[in-house]
């Protein structure tokens, strides 16, 4: 995942994620979102594989955000927030582009053809 950031040269703070999926079913929809300021390099053993590793990006890791994602006739949405509070990257000042690997924290099954859809909140201070 990706995500435009505006910074204008002033701090910005991401309260929180907003996580949507297509699929209706909400049986351990719990997800951590983890997000860098550059692109990460993973191993993986494919599409919905095992998340084996982050190969390289600890260095640009930034923040990781969690939540559970509630269930609608529709699809399911929730938020996910800092594990650590509000992020605050001061490095990011200037706009740019997030990057976000999501994994699951629980036994989840994805329904077929599933989408996630993520909307980064960014808010800035008054």
């Amino acid at each position: 995942m990706s995500f435009a950031v505006t910074g204008n040269n002033i701090p910005f703070e991401i309260p929180f994620i907003r996580l949507q999926k297509s699929g209706t079913t909400e049986t351990n929809a719990t997800f951590r979102l983890r997000l860098y300021s550059a692109l990460p390099t993973i191993a993986t053993t494919g599409d919905n594989g095992v998340f084996a590793s982050v190969v390289s990006g600890f260095a640009s890791l930034i923040a990781t955000l969690e939540g559970s994602l509630l269930g609608h006739a529709d699809g399911c949405a929730g938020f996910l927030v800092p594990d650590c509070g509000i992020i605050k990257p001061e490095y990011l000042q200037e706009s740019g582009t997030l990057y976000g690997l999501l994994e699951t924290r629980a036994a989840y099954t994805p329904s077929a053809q599933e989408v996630f859809t993520a909307a980064l909140i960014q808010e800035f201070p008054l």
